[in-house]
This record gives C-alpha cells, structure tokens and sequence, in this order.
C-alpha cells in the first residue's frame, strides 16, 4: 500500500495521519477521498492531481501543481498559471527546461556598529547600524535572487529613576527587513549594491532622561537564496550592543 508524496512505505495509523491519501496498488485505486477534488467540485472523489497524474503532481494530496510548475520553481523562478509562463524575480521570462534563475552570490558584507543617543522618530536611538552588501552579479549569479533578513532582540530595565522597576523583553525574531528597505534610494533587485540601517532603542515615553537604565540590542543579518528554496548565503552575527546609566549614557558597541 502507498501512500502519495512517500515512496515504498508500508500504511499504519502513524503513516496515515502524516498525509491526505492513500493509494492501494492492488485495486488500482486512492482509498482516501481527494481533498482538492471535494474542494473543486470533482465528480469522481477518489481522483489523484485532478486526475492528470501525467501532466500534474499532488505532493501531499493537499496541492495540485503542474509539473511546468515544478520545473519553473525547481530552477528559481515563479510560474505564471494563467500566462502559463516562468518568470524570475527580476521578472525576466525564462525556458525551465533550458535556462536558470541563478543563484544568489556575495561579494563583499558589512555590518557597523556605532554608539551615540539622538532622537529616531519615537525611539531614543542608543546605537546606529549601518549595512552594506555588494551582490555578485555574472554569469551564474543573479543580485534578483538575493534577499536581505534582520533579526533582532532586545532587553531593557529600568534600575533608578521616574520609571524604576520598567523593564522590558525581545527574543531574537525577524525585524521585518528586507531589500525594500534599500536607503540608496532604489527598491530595484537587479541592483548589486544594498544599503539598509537601523536606530535601535527604548521608546521615548518609557524612559526619562535621569532614568538609569540598563539597554541591551542583538540582530544578526542574513542574506537568503530566493532562487534556490532560501538557502543561507552569508550571515553577520548575532552581535549585541549595550548601554547603559543615565543620559549621556556610556555604550559598548561589538566589532564589525
């Protein structure tokens, strides 16, 4: 007995709970109903990827893809179903069977810390991250299929002061980055260069000045392969930076 998305495993309770249908070789037939065939209204319930299983693929019984779809996909790019067309993220227009997306490349990475207190729109800003990445752009590498993450935490408390006892608490979660947020002034994926910063810091109106606080901030930057399932192409950090005491506040800052 199969079971879809798995290759020669034997049907228990477990296996069975794992995925959407089951296939018995014998009859020839899906024991299970086909949930995409419910949802779309199919006539026969126990079809297999709309019934098309040589032009279509249903991984786990949930999801019909085309196998256009998975070539498209398999070499970076997004398929188009309705132009039923492959595009790469740059939006260029490519043959899966022939040609590549790319992949992401770096050439050069940069994170640098500074210390300092300025007012950052509601934030006093205790530290300045500046970050600057030059993707590799040739032959076999494509800057589109790059993408930029921060993550970020932080921890503050409030020891002495109006605010005494104040305190509060971030583990290191996506900061909600990306190449977007490119301060060059261009949005463009195409581009090689990118640069982004950051003013991490307490909020204005949860620390006075004579508030004697102890501040910390963590991030790591990640750049990611879009074209090739998000792999991991670099990374910088965690670091963490820390200040402290009343204003002007004394700070340590990591190096780059």
């Amino acid at each position: 007995m199969g079971i879809v998305g798995q290759t020669l495993i034997f049907a228990s309770i477990m296996a069975a709970q794992r995925v959407a249908a089951m296939y018995q070789p014998v009859q020839g037939r899906w024991l299970s109903r086909d949930p995409v065939g419910q949802e779309i209204g199919g006539v026969n319930l126990h079809a297999f990827a709309q019934n098309n299983p040589a032009g279509a693929v249903d991984r786990i019984g949930l999801t019909v893809w085309s196998k256009d779809q998975i070539k498209c996909e398999d070499v970076g790019g997004s398929w188009d179903a309705a132009a039923k067309k492959c595009c790469c993220p740059d939006k260029t227009e490519i043959d899966p069977n022939n040609e590549s997306c790319g992949k992401c490349g770096v050439e050069s990475f940069n994170v640098f810390w500074a210390s300092g207190e300025a007012v950052h729109n509601d934030v006093w800003a205790l530290f300045h991250l500046d970050i600057e990445i030059v993707f590799k752009d040739d032959d076999e590498h494509c800057p589109a299929c790059c993408e930029f993450r921060q993550n970020a935490g932080w921890s503050y408390h409030v020891l002495l002061g109006p605010n005494a006892g104040r305190l509060s608490y971030r583990d290191l979660v996506d900061d909600g980055y990306s190449r977007v947020d490119d301060t060059d002034g261009t949005e463009d994926i195409t581009d090689s260069h990118f640069r982004t910063e950051d003013n991490p810091g307490p909020l204005l109106t949860k620390v006075a000045d004579n508030d004697y606080i102890s501040y910390e901030f963590t991030a790591e930057q990640i750049v990611i392969d879009i074209c090739n399932d998000d792999e991991e192409v670099a990374k910088k950090g965690p670091h963490t930076g820390t200040a402290w005491g009343v204003r002007p506040r004394r700070h340590h800052t990591p190096s780059p």
